[in-house]
């Protein structure tokens, strides 16, 4: 997004993308599972590796094996959701894996981070049978991208609804044998073979229109004594979430009809392993009250060329787009 103005709606304009598919907002339990079966090529010496799964907003975490760059662990955690299913399909899945302490009176205190692997529900959802299977993550810190991988975790992972039986493949010990660059988990809706490639996404916010107002603060009654009962009751700001990133625009103050006109720029290996762009649109208040939101499938903006070298340029230029109150989407349907 990016280059000519593009213009965000909601109000009147946005009621076509009320329509909704039913299946996606029934309440229907939805089990991500992730195996954390071993990681190589750690970097550093005399580590002692310790890996965190987290999916949205629950952690869970695999026993820390010491002195080594090759731990093994076939850990399988759970993680159980009763929400509606394009809710959870958007959460993010983040592996991470941290240097911890080696002495006894430490290992409480937080580990140094080594290096993460980020995806979403959405897509292992859309892997065949849900699932991913005896896959290598590249690990990268994402503190200094550009350095390169800093490690490889073996996962299984798959998303299991309520009825079905989960697949499960039990290790006792790891394939030393096994090649790790014929076994990278790459993103299967590119159709890519070779290895990812380091690039930036610029996503460009030109205005807003029909925004609504706010009244759910006290601290805009009070606000009002100062700045005139007639003032727009609203102070926005547009957050953009991809792959495990968050940044945001300043906030306009005062304004339905708010103009950022700021460009918003992530640097990551590319394509990402997350499907969705969330748009949110937010009160700049202290709660940040999500006023609309909008998301987007990243293979709706990707042009597949035929080239030996890189096959998607991101095209999504000039683009007016309709936000859907959250409240509507995830209550109503």
């Amino acid at each position: 997004m990016g280059g000519r103005e593009s213009t965000i709606c909601t109000g009147k304009k946005r009621s076509a993308y009320y329509i909704h598919a039913w299946s996606n907002c029934l309440q229907i339990k939805s089990v991500p599972g992730i195996n954390v079966v071993e990681a190589r090529k750690l970097v550093g010496t005399n580590i002692n590796p310790m890996i965190t799964v987290t999916v949205g907003k629950s952690v869970q975490k695999t026993v820390t094996k010491y002195s080594t760059n090759c731990p093994f662990y076939d850990n399988y955690f759970a993680f159980d959701f009763a929400r509606p299913k394009i809710s959870v399909l958007t959460e993010i899945i983040r592996i991470r894996v941290f240097n911890m302490r080696s002495h006894p009176l430490a290992r409480l205190l937080p580990g140094k981070l080594i290096g993460e692997f980020i995806t979403d529900v959405q897509t292992v959802y859309n892997e065949k049978d849900h699932a991913v299977l005896n896959k290598w993550a590249v690990i990268i810190d994402p503190k200094d991208p550009w350095k390169g991988p800093t490690g490889y975790v073996k996962l299984d992972m798959h998303v299991i609804e309520e009825g079905h039986q989960v697949k499960r493949i039990r290790r006792e010990k790891p394939d030393h044998d096994e090649i790790i660059e014929n076994h990278l988990l790459l993103p299967r809706y590119t159709g890519m073979t070779q290895k990812r490639i380091m690039l930036s996404m610029k996503v460009s916010i030109y205005q807003a229109e029909d925004l609504p107002p706010m009244n759910t603060e006290i601290s805009n009654k009070i606000r009002k004594a100062f700045v005139g009962e007639n003032t727009p009751n609203l102070d926005s700001y547009v957050e953009v979430s991809y792959a495990g990133h968050t940044a945001r625009t300043k906030t306009e103050r005062y304004n339905y009809n708010p103009i950022w006109n700021e460009t918003i720029e992530f640097c990551d290996y590319f394509p990402t392993f997350t499907r969705t762009i969330r748009i949110n649109v937010r009160n700049g208040g202290i709660k940040g009250e999500l006023i609309a939101t909008r998301l987007i499938d990243i293979r709706d903006i990707m042009c597949h060329i035929t080239g030996r070298k890189l096959n998607f340029i991101i095209t999504y230029c000039f683009t007016l787009i309709y936000l859907v109150n959250y409240f509507i989407m995830f209550i109503n349907g």
